[in-house]
């Protein structure tokens, strides 16, 4: 199965990296399969063999803001071809996901969603735009001075939210009626200082997990998929020590049984069990991600081993997944340079 990897281009990375993956957990090949300027996330829309990345960019060309960039795969090879470049007119895009018809990117310099349409002739121009106006908390002065939205995910069909670390917020949005574009209904105010940046989304819809930045807190949301509103359950330290800055990646194990959390300045994985009914969580363990600040990871579709990027050490690890506790094993290291996003192609 092949697997993707960007990241960073200023020390080392050239672009979007491909690798095939075994069912026993082997990570073999790391050829670069194109070359792009900061492509620090994409996703994958398999149906039309594309893979959009966002270029991570402040200006480019004089429109304010970074760019997606439309590969298209070779089948044969899994190599990528660039088919075109869009602006988003949002600074620093960081996140992406696609729908059937368009890629909904979060810029974290403006505050702003992009959304573009996209095809399997690749991405067309800007077609609107998600302004966060809420104004920003100060709650950490020197990053909550202006919204800076960290994510952007579909909860259904219907619904789907934005972390804003500036706001302190998770904004949440509705389809229109006619299904052509998306419409802020609310929000969930989180205390300032808190700076969420990704969340995870039950499989039964009704439960989403919030990771925040600034104080590296998991908040347990119950979704109301009738109003669209968001209340909390309870929230856990990501650091079992306390809280601390440096919170980056959230993601569910695929039976939904575990929750997984990283913590960048203190390099830890944190594993979480799920109460199946209410949601809940209870710390599993806490341990060391292999290397230096792990931006991201992901699990494997089987469930059976998680893949973490370690952006400052240069390395991809590769643990066991304990089908019966969650706790990660047996780790193996390649090395990588600068990891910031890793998927598999599925």
């Amino acid at each position: 199965m092949p697997v993707y990897v960007s990241g960073y281009t200023d020390n080392g990375g050239q672009g979007i990296y491909k690798y095939e993956w075994s069912k026993d957990g082997q990570l073999t090949g790391g050829e670069l399969a194109a070359k792009a300027e900061a492509p620090s996330y994409f996703t994958i829309k398999r149906d039309t063999n594309m893979l959009y990345a966002v270029s991570e960019l402040t200006d480019f060309q004089g429109t304010g803001g970074g760019t997606v960039i439309a590969f298209e795969r070779n089948p044969n090879d899994g190599s990528l071809t660039e088919i075109n470049e869009e602006a988003t007119y949002g600074a620093s895009p960081c996140y992406a996901v696609t729908d059937n018809d368009n890629i909904y990117t979060a810029n974290y310099m403006s505050g702003s969603i992009s959304v573009l349409p996209v095809s399997s002739d690749g991405v067309s121009p800007l077609g609107y735009m998600l302004n966060h106006t809420a104004a920003a908390t100060g709650g950490v002065p020197d990053r909550q001075e202006a919204a800076h939205a960290h994510s952007f995910d579909f909860i259904d069909d219907t619904w789907a939210i934005s972390c804003d670390l500036g706001t302190d917020q998770t904004i949440v949005y509705k389809r229109s009626e006619d299904g052509k574009k998306l419409e802020e209904t609310g929000s969930f105010q989180f205390p300032n200082g808190t700076g969420p940046r990704h969340a995870a989304i039950s499989r039964n819809k009704k439960h989403v997990y919030v990771l925040s930045e600034l104080d590296s807190n998991v908040y347990v949301l119950n979704f109301d998929s009738k109003t669209g509103t968001l209340t909390q359950v309870e929230h856990h330290d990501a650091d079992p020590a306390g809280p601390v800055d440096g919170g980056a990646e959230i993601e569910l194990s695929p039976d939904g049984r575990f929750l997984y959390a990283s913590v960048r300045f203190v390099n830890l994985i944190t594993v979480f069990k799920i109460d199946q009914h209410s949601g809940k969580l209870t710390l599993v363990d806490s341990q060391s991600s292999g290397g230096d600040h792990p931006r991201q990871f992901k699990i494997d579709p089987s469930g059976r081993f998680l893949l973490v990027g370690n952006m400052n050490s240069d390395n991809i690890v590769i643990f066991k997944i304990n089908q019966k506790t969650g706790v990660l094993e047996d780790p193996v290291t390649i090395d990588h340079p600068q990891p910031t996003c890793i998927k598999f192609w599925i």
